[in-house]
C-alpha cells in the first residue's frame, strides 16, 4: 500500500490583549502550547499526532477548547455563510470580541487561524487569505493577503483545503449545553442573498444544528436539543453505524472490540421509522393507509412519488409491505437532500419534502426533479449513502432474495459473500439495509458461545463503542466529500473527558485501542488525525510524552521544564504531580478521621469510647507504612501520658 505523508499537529493557541474576558474566563493573555517537541512521524501511528490537556476543575481545559471552537465557527460563518437558508440547519452565527491566533502544521507547513475582532483571515505557508470585509485590509499588518470576502465555491475549496475539520466528543452532562450561551450576544453573518431574521443568535446550536455535509469544519457529539442528549436516537444511531464496521470486521476476521465477536444481527421490520419522518400529515394514519397513499400516488402520472420511482427504475407493483416502505424511504431521502445540503441547492425551490404526495404540473419542474436524482446517482459521498443502501435492498427484492417479509442476517451474510467488488469498509456500508429495519446486535465472548445482546454490554464498554462508533462514521463522511466541493483530509479529534464510565483497565488501554483501529480500518492512509485528550485520568496520561501535554493551572500553562516525563511513569508520581495533588492520595474522609486521632492524642487524654475509636480504626488502615507510624506514635503518646501520671 502507498503511504500518503498526510501529517497534521495543532501548535498552540494565543490569546491576545483585548480578548473578550468573558469568552477567555479564567485564561490569561498569551501562548498555550499543545507540542514544546516533535517526535517521529510513526511514533504513535503514521499521520497521527496525540496531546493532552490536564489540569484540575477551573483550570481552564474547557475553556481554552470553546475558544478553539468559537474561533472555528467564525472562520466557518465567514468561509460557508448564510447564503443558503436550510430547512434542517440554523443560521451560522458571527461570535465578537475574539482576539486570538491558532497554529497548526499540515504536511510540515505552518499555518495560521486569525481572528481579530470583526477579523478572520488564514494564513498557510504563503498563501494569506482575507475572508472578512475588503474594507478591514486597510490594517497594515492585512495589507498584503488575498481578499476572500464572501467566497466563490472554487475558492472555498482551496481555502478549505488548508484547514482542518474538527471532530469534538464529549459525553459529559454539563458539557456543551446551548443554554449556557444564550448571554453571548453572537451576530448574524450577513451576505448578499439572505439577511437573518434575527441581530442575535445562539452559535452552540447552530455548531449542532448546522447539518452542511462537511463544509463548516467542525462537529459536536453527541446531538444535543437545548442541552438535552436523546439516547434513544444516540443507541439507534450508533447501533445502525456499528453493524457495518462489525460486519466488515468479522468478513476480514479482524477484531474491532477486543474479547468479543459478531454473532449475528437481528433485524425487525419497522415502517414508522419511515413514517415518523414524513410531514405531519401522514402521522395520523396507520401503516397500511400510509402505504395506500403512495400506491394511489403512483398511479398519477405527474406525481412527485411517479417521476422520483421511475426515474430510479422501481414501482410497487409485486412489492409487498416490506419493499413498498423501502419505495417510499427512496421517495422521501430523495426529497430531503436539497433542503439539507448545499451542494444541492439548486433544487431546493421545486423539491421539498412538503411535496411528496403532490403533482409536478410543469414539465421543466419535471425536469428539474431528474435532473436531481440523475445527480444523486452519480454522487459517492456520504450524503447519498442511504440512497444506495436502499437501492441495493431494492434490487435483491426484484432478485427474489427475500421474499415474504423475511429479512434476517444469514441471508444479507450469503449476500456480501456473492458480492466480489466488496472490498472495504464503505462498500460494506453501503450494502447495509436502509433504515427500515430496528436491529439488535449480538455478540460472542471469544471462548464463550453464550449470546450477548449489545445492551446488555457494560456501560463502559458501550460508552467505547459510542465513541468509535461516531468518530469512525464522520471520519469516512468527511473522506467521502469530493475534492470538487468543501473537502477536508485533515481531522481534529477533540476527545473531552474521554475517560467517563471507564473503568480504570480502559483508561489504560484506550489509547492504544483508539490507534489499533484507525489502523485496522486504514483510516490514516487517507487522512491525517490530531487526537487532543482532556482528561484526569492518569492511566491515559502515562501514554503521551511529556513534549505532548499541556499543563494548565488556574488558567496559566505550568512550567513542566521540572517536572517529570508521564509516559511509562508509575500513576502514583503521575497523580501526584501532573494532576496537582498537592494534598496526597488519600481520601479526605479517611485523612480527616486520622487527624482527628491525632489531635485528640496530642491534646487530651482520651476516655474509653475515643480510645476504641482510636483501635478500630488503626485496625482500618491499609498503607502499611502509614499503619505502623499511626501505632507507634499512639503508643509512645501512651507511655508518654502514663509516665506523667
Amino acid at each position: 500500500m502507498t503511504y500518503n505523508y498526510r501529517k497534521i499537529r495543532l501548535l498552540g493557541l494565543t490569546i491576545k490583549e483585548g480578548c473578550n474576558p468573558k469568552l477567555t474566563k479564567t485564561l490569561a493573555t498569551g501562548y498555550y502550547p499543545f507540542y514544546t517537541d516533535e517526535l517521529s512521524d510513526a511514533f504513535f501511528l503514521r499521520n497521527v499526532s496525540v496531546t493532552a490537556i490536564v489540569g484540575m476543575n477551573g483550570a481552564g481545559k474547557s475553556s481554552l477548547l470553546e475558544l478553539m471552537f468559537r474561533m472555528i465557527n467564525n472562520f466557518s460563518a465567514c468561509l460557508v455563510g448564510n447564503t443558503i437558508r436550510r430547512n434542517g440547519a440554523d443560521e451560522i452565527y458571527f461570535i465578537p470580541g475574539i482576539k486570538a491566533t491558532l497554529d497548526y502544521e499540515i504536511r510540515g507547513m505552518k499555518g495560521t487561524l486569525i481572528c481579530d475582532d470583526g477579523i478572520v483571515a488564514l494564513v498557510y505557508g504563503d498563501k494569506k487569505f482575507f475572508l472578512s470585509d475588503p474594507d478591514l485590509t486597510m490594517i497594515d499588518e492585512y495589507r498584503d493577503f488575498e481578499v476572500c470576502y464572501k467566497p466563490k465555491t472554487a475558492k472555498r475549496s482551496e481555502i478549505a483545503s488548508c484547514f482542518f475539520y474538527t471532530i469534538v466528543m464529549n459525553y459529559a452532562l454539563q458539557a456543551y449545553n446551548s443554554l449556557d450561551y444564550q448571554d453571548e450576544k453572537a451576530e448574524h453573518y450577513q451576505t448578499d442573498h439572505l439577511v437573518g431574521a434575527s441581530s442575535y443568535g445562539n452559535w452552540m446550536n447552530s455548531m449542532f444544528h448546522k447539518n452542511d455535509g462537511y463544509a463548516s469544519p467542525i462537529v459536536l457529539n453527541p446531538y444535543r436539543d437545548q442541552g438535552v442528549i436523546d439516547m434513544k436516537t444516540e443507541t439507534a444511531l450508533t447501533k445502525d453505524r456499528l453493524a457495518g464496521i462489525l460486519v466488515e470486521a468479522k468478513r476480514k476476521n479482524r477484531v474491532f472490540i477486543d474479547g468479543y465477536q459478531l454473532l449475528r444481527i437481528v433485524y425487525g421490520f419497522n415502517p414508522y421509522r419511515v413514517k415518523e419522518k414524513l410531514p405531519e400529515r401522514f402521522h395520523e394514519k396507520d401503516v397500511t393507509q400510509v402505504e395506500n397513499v403512495f400506491r394511489m400516488l403512483y398511479g398519477e402520472d405527474n406525481s412527485f412519488v411517479r417521476i422520483v420511482l421511475d426515474t430510479y427504475g422501481y414501482s410497487f407493483a409485486n412489492s409487498n409491505c416490506m419493499s413498498a416502505y423501502g419505495c417510499i424511504y427512496l421517495i422521501y431521502k430523495t426529497l430531503t437532500i436539497p433542503s439539507k445540503y448545499p451542494s444541492y441547492a439548486e433544487y431546493a425551490s421545486v423539491v421539498d419534502i412538503e411535496m411528496i404526495d403532490g403533482l409536478l404540473e410543469d414539465e421543466k419542474e419535471q425536469d428539474v426533479l431528474i435532473g436531481l436524482i440523475t445527480e444523486i446517482k452519480k454522487d459517492k459521498s456520504h450524503i447519498t449513502t442511504k440512497i444506495r443502501q436502499t437501492i441495493h435492498f431494492l434490487d435483491a427484492f426484484d432478485q427474489d432474495v427475500w421474499a415474504e417479509d423475511k429479512f434476517t442476517y444469514e441471508f444479507y451474510e450469503d449476500w456480501l459473500r456473492m458480492d466480489k467488488k466488496n472490498t472495504s469498509l464503505e462498500a460494506t456500508m453501503e450494502l447495509m439495509p436502509p433504515p427500515i429495519f430496528n436491529s439488535e446486535i449480538i455478540m460472542k465472548r471469544d471462548k464463550d458461545e453464550a449470546e450477548i445482546p449489545f445492551y446488555k454490554l457494560s456501560s463502559g464498554e458501550r460508552q467505547f463503542l459510542f465513541l468509535m462508533s461516531s468518530v469512525i462514521y464522520h471520519v469516512m463522511n468527511i473522506k467521502s466529500v469530493p475534492t470538487s466541493r468543501i473537502a477536508y483530509r485533515y481531522v481534529n479529534i477533540i476527545l473531552d473527558e474521554v475517560e467517563l464510565c471507564f473503568h480504570p483497565e480502559y483508561q489504560r488501554t484506550f489509547l492504544y485501542k483508539l490507534l489499533q483501529s484507525i489502523q485496522r480500518l486504514h483510516l490514516n492512509t487517507y487522512c491525517g488525525f490530531n487526537i487532543i485528550i482532556t482528561t484526569h485520568s492518569p492511566f491515559l496520561l502515562s501514554d503521551i510524552p511529556q513534549s505532548n501535554v499541556l499543563y494548565l493551572e488556574d488558567g496559566h500553562v505550568v512550567d513542566k521544564s521540572y517536572m517529570q516525563n508521564p509516559f511509562a511513569a508509575n500513576v502514583n508520581d503521575i497523580l501526584r504531580q501532573s494532576f496537582f495533588l498537592k494534598n496526597g492520595f488519600m481520601g479526605e474522609f479517611a485523612k480527616q478521621k486520622i487527624l482527628k486521632v491525632i489531635d485528640s492524642y496530642t491534646k487530651k487524654k482520651l476516655d474509653t469510647n475515643e480510645f476504641k475509636e482510636a483501635v478500630e480504626l488503626l485496625t482500618l488502615i491499609g498503607e502499611p507504612l502509614l499503619k505502623n507510624k499511626l501505632s507507634t506514635f499512639m503508643e509512645d503518646k501512651g507511655n508518654e501520658k502514663n509516665t506523667n501520671r
